[in-house]
């Protein structure tokens, strides 16, 4: 019997990485950027409908019903504010520690800051805008 992968596996399924230099240097770029993928994360939570032909082409699946399931599946998993936990932030600075031969501690602020995800997030709320 097959079960779903997000009964066994806690992973991060996307994210985006930059550099305190291109935040610093490039900050407007960043938020623009950010509030793009902001509001299409929104879309594609509040538009199974719409969502569903684009998981087609971009994960290349033969079929809608295919991609329905898909789709319901990840909506089990995803980040739906574009974070992830602390619990999953440490296994993923363990397994990056084990690949890189670092053996120092890293404490997750040092890795990851969602404040600027955060910040447009409160932007695009404020605004009042919508999928």
């Amino acid at each position: 019997m097959l079960t779903p992968v997000s009964d066994h596996v806690q992973d991060i399924q996307a994210c985006i990485v930059t550099t305190d230099e291109r935040l610093a240097r490039q900050s407007e770029m960043v938020r623009r950027f950010l509030r793009a993928t902001v509001k299409g994360q929104r879309v594609y939570l509040a538009r199974r409908d719409e969502a569903i032909p684009a998981l087609m082409e971009f994960a290349r699946l033969p079929n809608r019903e295919m991609a329905g399931r898909l789709y319901d599946e990840n909506m089990k998993t995803i980040a739906k504010d574009g974070t992830i936990p602390e619990r999953l932030q440490q296994i993923v600075i363990e397994r990056s520690k084990r690949l890189t031969g670092i053996n120092r501690d890293i404490r997750p602020d040092e890795i990851f800051d969602f404040s600027h995800l955060r910040r447009v997030q409160t932007e695009l709320t404020q605004s009042g805008w919508t999928p």
